[in-house]
């Protein structure tokens, strides 16, 4: 036992012990896993139809998992208008931690999360692993969200901070020049285990990196990247420039982490002891395994402000094989985005960010872009100027897409210098109005 864990042990006992079984859990059989799902749900459905308002009704008929399909979807929408209906009322009121996310739409969404929810960190901390950040590891963090800096200057929480919890955090508010110099700085200071960042701004830093044909000395012992797409040129720089393997990461902020690479990297492992997640087409059927659709979560351990069937706005694929490694929680073979991230072709091809991306491969100059789909037949593509655009640029361009997503269909290019990120460090590189997800 190291000392971080020590200190755990001897601090939050409830946490070391939370933090050993999700350990254990992930070798578990198929079928002991679902068993820890059908005991879950059956105690989440009987909580929320005594306490919670806007479940009673709703849960009336349901009585185990196999009555799943029963229950209707819940959206982001559910969450505005019937914020307090979805508090549990029997509940301390120290146990809600109210947080927000703007998601893709920029519109702010409220909800609580539940403070007695250790299992939520413990499969956070058995993630980590996966990518060799041990407990107590350092860990640096290019980072947007400053709510999620812990400012609390309790004696525990100075403890933990110090002992236990070693992360740095840098901002990627700032990323000029001279912020990602100051910030390689402080890597090689630093020397993290594990580097965490959005695959934005740490595709930038890499670049940056490459571009100045500067040689790292601290080499990590994995990167992990959450909270965006990752596309594939951009783990093939970080990679390479880093000089260690990406550990992909997909969650988000209401749910928390849920589902990670291994070290085999053939999928994202669901935290399937934490969460049932589906994967639905268009009309709200589940999709087999290897086809794509809309990912819907069901949140076991959120009992202040329970999310049941809750469709948080993504596209992902389940893998119809298990993985190598052993760990038997389910997996995912891909996230495919966001349902905003599907351009529909004026002949009714489909097409999602892995195409746009592939096409830097086919034409000279085709680097940071921006792809806005108002309507059935136009689309706007706004790419950044990286000083290799050929004269026939546009022309190739529009031919390509037009091949691809109909001969009618409009193709508006704008190049400009430079394309805004969003304020926490992220890049939209899709934007649809008319995604068939998009109700």
């Amino acid at each position: 036992m190291n000392f971080a864990k020590l200190l755990t042990y001897i601090l939050n006992n409830k946490l070391y012990k939370v933090i050993d079984l999700a350990c254990e859990t992930q070798y578990k059989s198929p079928q002991e896993i679902r068993d820890i799902q059908r005991i879950k749900f059956k105690r989440l459905i009987d909580h929320c139809k005594e306490n919670v308002t806007y479940y009673r009704e709703i849960l009336r008929d349901v009585n185990n998992l196999d009555d799943l399909d029963r229950i209707p979807f819940f959206t982001k929408q559910n969450i505005r208008e019937y914020n307090d209906d979805i508090k549990a009322v029997n509940l301390s009121p120290e146990r809600f931690v109210k947080d927000a996310t703007s998601g893709s739409t920029g519109e702010s969404l409220y909800f609580y999360t539940d403070s007695d929810n250790l299992y939520r960190r413990a499969v956070a901390i058995r993630a980590d692993s996966w990518a060799g950040l041990k407990y107590g590891d350092k860990a640096l963090y290019l980072w947007g969200a400053e709510r999620d800096i812990d400012q609390t200057k309790s004696l525990y929480k100075k403890i933990k901070h110090r002992f236990i919890i070693k992360n740095k955090m840098l901002s990627t508010y700032y990323m000029s020049d001279n912020d990602l110099l100051n910030y390689l700085s402080i890597y090689e200071r630093y020397r993290p285990r594990v580097v965490v960042s959005y695959p934005t701004p740490l595709f930038r830093l890499a670049k940056y990196i490459s571009d100045n044909n500067t040689h790292l000395i601290h080499t990590p012992k994995g990167i992990i990247t959450s909270a965006e797409t990752l596309f594939d040129f951009q783990r093939e720089l970080i990679e390479r420039v880093f000089s260690c393997k990406i550990f992909n990461r997909y969650g988000c902020r209401e749910v928390g982490h849920i589902a990670s690479e291994c070290e085999k990297h053939h999928g994202l492992h669901l935290n399937s002891d934490r969460f049932i997640l589906e994967v639905v087409n268009v009309d709200g059927e589940r999709c087999k395994p290897g086809e794509t659709g809309e990912i819907v979560i069901t949140d076991l351990d959120n009992f202040v402000f329970p999310l049941i069937r809750y469709k948080i706005g993504d596209l992902g694929m389940l893998a119809n094989r298990p993985c190598s490694c052993g760990r038997n929680l389910e997996l995912l073979e891909k996230v495919e985005g966001r349902v905003f991230d599907l351009i529909i072709g004026t002949n009714g091809n489909t097409v999602g960010g892995t195409f746009w991306t592939l096409l830097k491969y086919k034409i000279k100059g085709w680097e940071k872009f921006q792809i806005i789909q108002e309507t059935e037949s136009e689309l706007l593509i706004i790419v950044e100027n990286n000083n290799e655009i050929e004269p026939d640029f546009c022309e190739k361009l529009r031919l390509i897409v037009q091949e691809k997503l109909g001969i009618d269909m409009v193709v508006n290019i704008d190049i400009v210098d430079t394309i805004p990120i969003t304020k926490t460090g992220k890049h939209r590189w899709i934007i649809s109005k008319i995604s068939p997800y998009v109700k």
